[in-house]
């Protein structure tokens, strides 16, 4: 459980609101004040403890308030109880959050959580009454933990697990990646210390494979992966006009260029950033929502 003191608290609350007043001098990026609350808030939330009910050679039952989710027994657990909160701590309070008021799960045919990692924003999509996901992963190392997790909704066909990476074309690439921190891994053309090889496919070979017709939801955090991504995602775009939450904090270019790329593929997009993130200088948005 993440926990920090009350000088440090204070220090982060001022850097905060210095970064934020510094945002309306530099014109790249101007928050809002409802940016900095949450930014604010997210300083203080209180994380929930992740338990372990049981274990064996492979897997791991956890627990986090109340719901239960399987893990990789050799992987901590360093992490999960702050992605928790980032998927299911309110819209108003979180500047990380995925959901957005205009997303409404019960009027879609579709979601694709991409970058599904420990299964957290299905479990969202579906307690909101999805019909249909595709949760794309492309750790092998987390299929079992989300094939154990989901297993009614697999026999049911309501959710397809893809192991493979996300790209503007198919391909092949490797996957880097820390068993400390696997929510971080990232597609590179170069074989690193932690390295699995990882097939690339694309949103557009997805949608037309699983058959996916009308309207959708794509959530995305690719860990900078993004906009290469939406570039596999052209026809898709421009056909279905996804509601789309993409995670642009990675890097501090990666909003604007997200938004160029969903332009160019559609113009009737309406496109919003939300939250400062604070966590890198200078400051950018976490969030970038079109519909």
């Amino acid at each position: 459980m993440f926990s920090f003191n009350s000088k440090y608290l204070s220090k982060q609350s001022a850097n905060i609101l210095f970064l934020y007043l510094k945002s309306f001098l530099n014109k790249e990026y101007t928050f809002s004040s409802e940016d900095l609350f949450t930014q604010l808030h997210q300083l203080y939330w209180q994380t929930p403890k992740v338990e372990v009910i049981k274990k064996d050679k492979n897997l791991q039952l956890l627990k986090v308030k109340k719901l239960k989710f399987y893990w990789p027994t050799n992987i901590p657990l360093q992490g999960l109880e702050w992605i928790y909160n980032e998927v299911f701590y309110p819209y108003k309070k979180n500047p990380a959050s995925y959901d957005h008021p205009l997303f409404d799960f019960k009027k879609v045919n579709w979601v694709i959580d991409a970058g599904a990692s420990e299964g957290f924003y299905t479990n969202f999509a579906f307690k909101n009454k999805a019909k249909k996901v595709i949760a794309i992963e492309p750790l092998l190392i987390l299929k079992e933990s989300l094939q154990q997790t989901f297993k009614k909704e697999v026999k049911k066909r309501q959710l397809e697990i893809i192991s493979k990476s996300l790209g503007r074309k198919k391909g092949k690439a490797y996957l880097k990646f820390e068993n400390n921190c696997l929510y971080n891994s990232s597609v590179d053309d170069k074989k690193d210390k932690n390295y699995q090889k990882t097939k690339i496919t694309t949103i557009d070979s997805v949608v037309k494979t699983n058959k996916l017709k009308g309207k959708g939801i794509i959530k995305m955090d690719i860990e900078g992966g993004e906009i290469d991504a939406l570039k596999g995602a052209v026809d898709c775009l421009q056909r279905n006009k996804p509601k789309l939450a993409i995670a642009v904090y990675h890097n501090q270019q990666n909003y604007h260029k997200c938004k160029e790329v969903i332009f160019k593929a559609n113009r009737n997009y309406r496109i919003e950033a939300r939250g400062m993130y604070c966590w890198k200088t200078p400051p950018r948005p976490f969030m970038l929502f079109a519909y």
